[in-house]
Parts: structure tokens; C-alpha cells; sequence
């Protein structure tokens, strides 16, 4: 990438240096080299697989030879025993680190998910209480408004059984008034017949 930024271009008065690409120049330069040949396969890197530190070597490069001097070997084989152990202790001190912050993770996700119920519990409980406050209230009005029309009721029928007991009491009156009236008119006209009759006896005796 440097070789092609620094390459120069050679000109009439000479070598001049080439304007330095940016990334956006590199990638035009990527995807046009990529779709002048379509048919072409693409190459896509694939990830490396993990090395498993256990595994025992498939071939023992450390082999003595027998032109080897006695024990002339034996720091270069202690030297790659050593790094060998040393990549392999590397390996799982990074798979122990991951599982250490993957148990870390999920207890932390279990502490906030429990935090949130909590919280969403105390809230749904308040809702539910403010909610049965409202129907307290709304059945207590409801409660006030019939007792207040029954009240009302009663109180109109009571004014209504008092009014059918004066207009009785009335009535009665105006009938015995009127009884009354129908009576001493019939006496009178009794008395005045019975004088009449005494007037007629005592002419006939003359």
C-alpha cells in the first residue's frame, strides 16, 4: 500500500512524486479491480481456527542427529519446550479471562433484568392502587348519588303523603261543612212546616 502511494510517475522534466491515495481512493481502486472480471471467484478470508494447547505434535522437529555433540542440543530444546509452555499457558490464561468476563456478563445481565422486574413490579403495583382508588371513589359517588336520591325520594314522598293527608282532612271538612249546611235547612223548613200545621189546627178549631 505505501509502495503504491510512493510510487513516482515519470514525467517530461523528470520523476515527480505521486499525490498520496486516500481510503476512499483505495477502495474505488478495490472494487473496480474486483468487477473488471465478474466471473473471477473472490477470495474471502476465513477465521483462523483456535489452536488447542493440548493437542499432542503431529511430527517432533527436535530430533538429535548423530553427528550431534553430546548434550549440544539440549538449551535449543529446553528453549522450545519453554515457549511452547508459554503459548500454552498464554491460551488458557485467555480462555479463563473469557470465561471470567462472560460469567462476569451474564450475572450482570441477570442483575439488571431482576432490577427492572422490581421496578416495573413496584409500578405495576401503584398503577393497581391507583386504580382501586379510583373505583373506591367512583363507587363512593355513585354511593352518595343514590343515597342522596333516595333521600330526595323519601323526602318528596313524605311532602306528597302529607299533601293527600290535608287534602283528606280538607275534603272531610268541606263534606261535613256541607252536610252541615244541607241539615239546617232541612230543620228549617221543618220548624216553619210544624208552625204551619199549628196555624191550620187552630183556624178549623175557631
Amino acid at each position: 500500500m505505501s509502495s503504491e502511494n510512493s510510487v513516482p510517475e515519470k514525467s517530461e522534466e523528470g520523476f515527480k512524486p505521486r499525490a498520496k491515495m486516500t481510503l476512499h481512493d483505495l477502495q474505488r481502486r478495490k472494487i473496480q479491480k474486483l468487477m473488471s472480471d465478474p466471473n473471477k471467484p473472490v477470495f474471502i478470508p476465513t477465521k483462523n481456527s483456535e489452536k488447542d494447547p493440548n493437542k499432542a505434535p503431529d511430527f517432533v522437529y527436535n530430533v538429535m542427529g548423530s553427528s550431534a555433540g553430546a548434550g549440544s542440543g539440549e538449551f535449543h530444546v529446553y528453549r522450545q519446550i519453554r515457549r511452547k509452555e508459554m503459548a500454552r499457558q498464554k491460551i488458557l490464561e485467555g480462555r479463563r479471562r473469557a470465561d471470567v468476563l462472560n460469567a462476569e456478563f451474564v450475572n450482570k445481565m441477570e442483575e439488571t433484568k431482576k432490577a427492572e422486574e422490581n421496578k416495573t413490579s413496584k409500578k405495576r403495583a401503584k398503577r393497581q392502587r391507583r386504580k382501586e382508588k379510583m373505583k373506591a371513589k367512583k363507587a363512593k359517588g355513585l354511593l352518595k348519588s343514590k343515597t342522596q336520591d333516595g333521600d330526595s325520594s323519601s323526602i318528596s314522598s313524605s311532602e306528597e303523603e302529607e299533601e293527600g293527608e290535608t287534602l283528606h282532612s280538607s275534603n272531610e271538612e268541606r263534606l261535613l261543612s256541607s252536610e252541615k249546611d244541607t241539615k239546617e235547612p232541612a230543620l228549617e223548613s221543618s220548624d216553619t212546616q210544624n208552625c204551619n200545621a199549628s196555624q191550620k189546627v187552630s183556624e178549623n178549631r175557631k
